[in-house]
């Protein structure tokens, strides 16, 4: 009979699994392994990884806090992988507040990690917290100035803060290696148009593909510039696009003519529709 290789073979095995994109195959191995040694922390780690490589948050979660229970019965408390992952997988799973607490423990224990500040920015992004997530992605950057991921992430939380100028250029700096990303041409629209750069803002949405929400932003930019005949069509895309928005669009409209059009809101979808 082949003798089994050794733990630490198999563990390495699943490790490069994960790292190359193939976690159902790492997954495969690990309950095997599992099976023998249900307690096996550092397997339960790389299992959790790979539950939440294939898009299962839940089952990441269950094993992660298998595995920070014996660890903390182990050593104490979990180390700050751990918990980083931890945090990651409760967030997948929808979980904020608990990811919020896993990443909180993971960015106060040695040693610091731009994965792990990284994450808790997302997470606080997603509750809201932008100015919390601004400290964190900018702890990430100094731990690795190169993180894309918290580049991107502190761009946009620049821009929920109202700090324009600050998210125009990093967004900007972002696209010379993204110059197809839809989400960073739109947010460096938005950033432009409200530093009243219009000419600028439509460059970016030009490079959208169709959408209401580019319409939108088009409409207003070419309404701004006085091109009020692109900008009626544009907002007439955007009403079409998007069932119910009529009165949204026709509201936008309004407030970017600043009192200049005499219409009442009636008149004013009416005129989206063509009909006026």
């Amino acid at each position: 009979m082949a003798q089994s290789p050794p733990r630490s073979s198999i563990l390495r095995q699943a490790a490069a699994l994960l790292r190359d994109g193939a976690p159902g195959q790492a997954e495969v191995q690990l309950e095997r392994h599992l099976r023998r040694r249900p307690e096996d922390a550092e397997a339960l780690q790389l299992a959790g990884l790979a539950a939440l490589g294939r898009g299962d948050a839940t089952l990441a979660v269950e094993r992660l806090e298998h595995a920070g229970r014996l660890a903390e019965c182990a050593s104490g408390a979990p180390d700050a992988a751990l918990l980083t992952n931890l945090g990651a997988a409760r967030a997948a799973a929808g979980d904020l507040e608990g990811a919020l607490a896993s990443l909180e423990r993971a960015c106060d224990r040695p040693p610091p990690s731009a994965a792990g500040f990284f994450n808790l920015g997302a997470v606080l992004r997603r509750l809201g917290r932008d100015a919390r997530a601004t400290e964190a992605f900018e702890r990430a950057l100094a731990l690795e100035p190169r993180h894309r991921g918290a580049r991107k992430g502190l761009a946009a939380a620049l821009l929920d803060l109202g700090r324009w100028r600050e998210a125009l250029a990093m967004t900007e700096a972002l696209l010379t290696g993204e110059p197809d990303s839809a989400e960073l041409h739109f947010n460096a629209a938005l950033a432009a148009r409200a530093l009243g750069r219009s000419e600028a803002a439509l460059r970016h949405l030009d490079a959208l593909p169709e959408s209401a929400a580019a319409a939108l932003e088009r409409a207003s930019c070419l309404q701004e510039l006085g091109r009020w005949d692109e900008a009626l069509a544009d907002y007439r895309r955007a009403a079409a696009a998007e069932p119910g928005a009529l009165a949204a669009v026709a509201k936008r409209m309004a407030a970017g003519a600043r009192g200049r059009l005499a219409a009442s809101p009636a008149a004013l979808r009416l005129l989206l529709l063509g009909e006026a």
